[in-house]
């Protein structure tokens, strides 16, 4: 009898110190569901901050007139909306929409046709590999990768598709790319085994440059460009 009062006398003693230990464990299972949250939290907006949203739209009224040509009037709208994303320290990923038709050369949109749905298309895709300092590698329908003083040959909203290699390196750049222009299937006689292989148009070109500081403000960019 002696022996079961001391036990009963000794749980009570301990009963408080059970509940403390249970009121800590409990505190602290709060905290780590707080710091879980937090973390969390820290990062989603990590990733939100690798990622770019772009929107533009343009509307703009156009006249058309000259001697050999009858007098245009034409309003025409333009709307971009692109999606960078920094996947990794090196590594970027470009998506953009854009409005117009088939045209490589325009991403505007007549306003015509009696209120019909105007068309959207792909206007970038392409992942950016920075391979090193000043040198990128460039996969997908890209930006023209090209240094151009005007839109002499190659437009400014011409986007390329294909593969892309880039420099720069101080006063140099260039780029080596390989554009693909239109993908033709092949054709099979009849009784052939394979079939012959489609003729692809696609497009190489080089380009190696130098740019040289003239004077205080202007700087002069020679380059020369090869493309077969």
């Amino acid at each position: 009898a002696t022996e079961n009062a001391e036990l009963k006398s000794a749980a009570a003693d301990a009963e408080p110190v059970v509940d403390y230990l249970k009121s800590q464990i409990k505190e602290q299972r709060v905290d780590t569901a707080k710091l879980q949250a937090d973390a969390d939290k820290v990062r989603g907006a990590d990733w939100a901050s690798k990622m770019k949203w772009k929107v533009d739209l343009r509307y703009r009224m156009e006249t058309i007139e000259g001697d050999t040509v009858p007098k245009r009037q034409r309003d025409r709208i333009r709307l971009r909306a692109g999606l960078e994303a920094k996947a990794t320290d090196n590594l970027l990923v470009v998506a953009q929409l854009a409005t117009g038709d088939t045209d490589p050369r325009s991403s505007n949109q007549t306003l015509s046709g009696q209120f019909d749905r105007n068309a959207i298309g792909v206007d970038l895709a392409y992942i950016e590999w920075t391979v090193a300092m000043g040198m990128k590698v460039t996969g997908g329908k890209m930006k023209n990768p090209l240094v151009r003083p005007a839109d002499f040959f190659w437009d400014n909203d011409l986007n390329p598709e294909g593969l892309s290699f880039a420099f720069e390196r101080g006063p140099w750049f260039g780029s080596a790319n390989y554009f693909y222009l239109t993908e033709r299937a092949g054709s099979a006689t009849a009784g052939a085994t394979f079939a012959t292989k489609g003729s692809e148009s696609t497009a190489t070109v080089g380009q190696l440059g130098y740019r040289l500081p003239v004077g205080e403000m202007s700087m002069l960019t020679l380059a020369a460009n090869y493309m077969d």
